[in-house]
């Protein structure tokens, strides 16, 4: 019998639900359920409704024990079939007072200058008719600065005092004055805004200076000017079993100018919680009241001189639950949108983290309920990094890898959520104490890295004919050095260039354009080049090119950084080169058959045949050196006699057990069967060719061989070649 009974539920339940769901209108389906938790939904929010076997923990039974509600934001709720006592379509608002209980009319309440849960003082000249009378059950179901939880009581007596008039009261709790109090809904404030398309959002602005702070080696200041937005959705008011629900959606827009300057070495914690701006939301449903406050902190740690402009728009939103008294919290889905890029002001430093940008703090009052719940959220940037005074101090000295790999900024957009209770009080008295809950969360959002140094690709040569030892005055040895920069910073570099002594690093001379200074351009795209010639006469008449090594330098904060050195190269015994290089491994390989390989220094020479195809590379500013490979529309033989062969078209073959079909188009994208990719081609500089495909995944082959039909190559995966067909 109890299992039928259950059957013809799980029916009911399925069909109905289904059914209704079907329907486009925005209307409520509320299951409630015998724990007391009502879930609400709406019929055009569902994407679907499913009887399912696995319960919530998804643990699979051997019959249906859960349904399953599948929104349209590909969120789903799983509810115990044996926990719904009933559902409901459509709206279930009831408030159902009991006899001899009365409701104050909005006149009444609007006449009470203040409430401190025992009496109410009335405003001076007060007609008797809005002053309630002794022996009185009275309620008021709104909530108002002077009534924080609305009022539920009896007058015990009523007096004038000095032209003042005072009821006593009583307080009743709320189930004894109403039979039903039941609302559900979305019945908020709607105003709009261009900045949150198709969002309802009460709105407010603040502008305003961050505190200046000047204590113990530490200086900082800034501006904020934000928009923050609040709402209320999904609620649920069911005073018959002490259930509240609200979904919380938060919205800030924050322009941050901050600055800050610290002395060598400092490490302190400084929290500034500014709260310039104030506001109450009207109660959502008339029964769940948000206080907002929001201002501008500022969280560090560090050692750090920064300067920077950010602007960015965060969304946060959480759910709240208050069930028999207990307060609890969802995880906030956090998303940000940068808008445009952050300005860094000033070559700056940073070690440690600094967090900053927009504070909103979150009061949630109940209807009848004198202790409140809150939210403070902080949402900003991030910076993160271990780049500070002493590693700049030791990179104009000398270089070292690690360190000048320091020289970038972590920026991530960050939420830091904090909850607590609190007495409600009489709104306009200022901030209640609180009772901090354990549900605290930080979430950070990965955005990128700022590159503070230049990433030099450099070499250098001696030419032929300045290798003889041969003293003239009009003729002298000659080192050529040239390098050239891909990566974007952020303020502009004055770029030079520095000969040393390759045993002991000791500076011999530095070439800066006194007339024209060398200046790396911030945030370009273009590749930035940069050459210079030292000439080996008067005063480096002595200098022996197989002793020294040659670098670019910069200025940075004042002081001069030393990029990774390179050995000048004495002998063209490779024609033509081909360079690639990093931090820890420079490459010079020739367009010959791979017949020799030598070490020097830091450089590996290799005389060897990557791709047949060749031509001059400009990335050094003029300077001879060649690139590997070029797309060419025919295979018609180049002026010098050199075949030329071309990447662009559809290749076909077996390629470690999987028949592919690859095709190539002339802007760097293509496509593996159906799937579209994008690709490189000398990524690194050796022949290699990277594709990245849609999901992520990234394939990598080097090509041997390559001609009008055919293309031999080694998969990066595997030590085999295999041979396309175009």
């Amino acid at each position: 019998m109890k299992r039928r009974l259950l059957s013809s539920v799980i029916i009911f339940v399925f069909v109905a639900v289904s059914l209704f769901a079907q329907s486009n209108e925005h209307k409520q389906i509320l299951v409630f359920r015998k724990s007391g938790i009502t879930n609400i939904f709406y019929s055009d929010k569902l994407s679907k409704i499913e009887l399912s076997k696995f319960d919530s923990d998804s643990v699979e039974h051997n019959e249906i024990v859960s349904q399953v509600f599948f929104r349209n934001d590909d969120t789903s709720v799983v509810i115990p079939i044996a926990d719904i006592d009933s559902v409901a379509f459509g709206s279930r608002n009831t408030v159902r007072a009991k006899n001899n209980v009365r409701r104050l009319t909005d006149s009444e309440a609007d006449a009470i200058e203040m409430f401190d849960d025992t009496k109410l003082q009335y405003k001076e000249g007060t007609a008797s008719s809005l002053i309630v009378k002794a022996g009185e059950k009275v309620y008021y179901d709104k909530i108002t600065d002077v009534l924080p939880y609305g009022l539920c009581a009896s007058v015990k007596s009523v007096g004038t005092s000095d032209g003042v008039t005072v009821a006593t009261i009583d307080y009743i709790e709320p189930e004894d004055m109403f039979d039903k109090y039941f609302l559900s809904g979305d019945d908020i404030p709607i105003k709009s805004r261009a900045l949150v398309e198709d969002d309802d959002f009460d709105f407010k602005m603040a502008n305003f200076d961050l505190p200046e702070i000047e204590l113990d080696g530490i200086k900082a200041t800034g501006n904020v000017k934000l928009t923050s937005g609040i709402k209320a959705s999904d609620v649920v008011f069911d005073l018959q079993n002490h259930y509240y629900h609200a979904v919380i959606t938060v919205f800030i827009s924050p322009e941050l100018k901050f600055s800050c300057e610290t002395a060598e070495g400092t490490d302190k914690s400084f929290v500034t919680n500014p709260m310039p701006l104030r506001f109450r939301l009207p109660a959502a449903m008339g029964a769940i009241a948000l206080t907002t406050e929001i201002g501008g902190f500022i969280d560090f740690k560090v050692e750090a001189g920064v300067s920077y402009e950010y602007k960015s728009e965060y969304k946060a939103v959480f759910e709240w639950e208050r069930r028999n008294g207990q307060n609890t919290f969802t995880k906030p889905v956090f998303t940000q949108n940068p808008i445009g890029d952050m300005e860094q002001k000033t070559e700056c430093y940073l070690d440690g983290e600094l967090f900053l940008g927009a504070l909103a703090d979150i009061g949630i009052g109940v209807l009848f309920d004198r202790i409140g719940a809150g939210a403070q959220i902080k949402v900003g940037p991030s910076l993160q990094a271990e780049f500070n005074l002493g590693v700049l101090n030791e990179l104009s000295a000398t270089y070292s890898e690690e360190l000048f790999g320091k020289a970038s900024l972590s920026l991530s957009a960050k939420l830091a959520m904090e909850t607590y209770t609190y007495r409600l009080t009489n709104w306009l008295f200022g901030r209640p104490d609180r009772t901090k809950l354990p549900f605290e969360v930080e979430i950070p959002v990965e955005i990128g890295t700022l590159d503070l140094f230049p990433e030099f690709h450099s070499r250098s040569t001696v030419g032929r004919e300045r290798q003889s030892f041969i003293h003239s005055a009009n003729r002298a040895r000659a080192i050529d050095v040239a390098t050239y920069s891909e990566k974007s910073v952020q303020t502009p570099v004055e770029i030079g260039f520095e000969m040393a002594n390759s045993k002991t690093d000791e500076t011999i001379k530095q070439l800066w354009d006194a007339q024209n200074s060398d200046i790396l351009q911030p945030k370009s795209t273009e590749t930035q080049s940069f050459n210079a010639e030292f000439l080996l006469r008067n005063e480096l008449n002595n200098i022996n090119p197989d002793e020294v090594v040659v670098r670019p330098v910069f200025k940075y904060r004042d002081k001069v950084i030393k990029a990774a050195p390179v050995s000048p190269i004495t002998g063209m015994f490779v024609s033509p080169i081909i360079y690639h290089g990093n931090r820890n491994q420079k490459y010079v390989v020739s367009g010959q058959s791979v017949v020799n390989q030598i070490n020097i220094d830091q450089t590996t020479f290799i005389e060897g045949n990557i791709l047949p195809v060749v031509e001059l590379n400009n990335k050094y500013g003029g300077k001879q050196t060649v690139k590997t490979i070029e797309f060419y529309e025919d295979d018609v033989p180049s002026s010098s006699g050199i075949p030329k062969t071309s990447l662009i078209g559809t290749w076909t073959g077996n390629v470690m057990g999987e028949n592919i079909v690859l095709t190539f188009t002339d802007d760097t994208t293509g496509t593996c069967g159906s799937v579209p990719f994008t690709y490189k081609v000398n990524t690194p500089q050796k022949g290699g060719v990277s594709i990245k495909m849609e999901d992520g995944a990234t394939i990598t082959f080097y090509v041997l061989a390559l001609d009008s039909s055919t293309m031999t190559i080694i998969p990066q995966a595997s030590k085999k070649q295999y041979t396309l067909t175009r």
